[in-house]
């Protein structure tokens, strides 16, 4: 019988969100425990792209959460899903999640706020990501401040997901709604809400005409500079967007 299989890590509010606020119950949910080489290895990588003093500032929290909270990233998961389809992992890319998701005979795979996922689990089944960023203009992380900064209408993208980062067939896009008293954060919650609700009509069989993508650029984390002047100009860059 086949089924659907939604990869994550354990520290994803948003798959959390994802699974208590739409009841979705996966027929396979595999998690992902972060460990400190994985998280030094994304972060050796990050600051080749941002440098050093970013990449530190970015990661300081999570290496704290992890010391914090390490013996506890399986609790929430181990209390709200079935343990039977509950799997936990060290990497979502490794020969056991792939035999599993083969064994299960799974036909629909979901991304939700998934590692970067290689060819060998894409073979298993059709695999879909929801993007916080408008396709192919905003590949990559940090697309909603990304889109602001450039002064463009932050957009949520359904795409499926090949062998790229975030290069896959286009099936929809959602604009993100924005008002003018919305601070970076409100934006980005409104967004995350937009990516679960496309994940959830996609489950529940919506159709799509796909679009197949053209050249595109890919996007990092923003260096905390430009962070905090994009936060001091929010509100000129909504009234700008918006027309007003």
């Amino acid at each position: 019988m086949a089924g659907l299989a939604i990869l994550t890590k354990a520290d994803s509010t948003l798959c959390k969100t994802f699974l208590s606020d739409w009841n979705i119950k996966p027929d396979l949910l595999v998690v992902e425990i972060p460990t400190f080489f994985s998280r030094y290895k994304r972060a050796k990588f990050l600051a080749r792209q941002i440098g050093i003093i970013d990449t530190i500032r970015y990661n300081i929290p999570f290496f704290w959460r992890h010391i914090k909270e390490y013996k506890n990233y399986k609790n929430w998961w181990l209390d709200h899903v079935k343990h039977e389809s509950l799997m936990f992992v060290q990497d979502i890319n490794g020969k056991d999640v792939e035999n599993k998701l083969k064994n299960m005979n799974i036909d629909k795979i979901i991304l939700c706020h998934a590692p970067v996922v290689r060819s060998n689990i894409l073979k298993c089944a059709p695999t879909v990501n929801a993007h916080p960023g408008y396709l192919p203009e905003m590949r990559g992380v940090d697309n909603i401040r990304w889109s602001l900064y450039f002064m463009m209408k932050p957009m949520c993208t359904l795409h499926e997901v090949d062998s790229g980062i975030d290069t896959g067939v286009i099936l929809k896009r959602k604009s993100v709604p924005l008002h003018i008293d919305d601070n970076i954060s409100d934006i980005q919650k409104r967004a995350s809400i937009i990516c679960l609700e496309m994940l959830s009509k996609y489950i529940n069989g919506e159709q799509y005409e796909e679009i197949k993508q053209g050249k595109g650029v890919q996007h990092y984390l923003m260096p905390k500079c430009l962070v905090k002047q994009l936060e001091r100009n929010v509100s000129i860059i909504i009234e700008y967007i918006e027309g007003g």
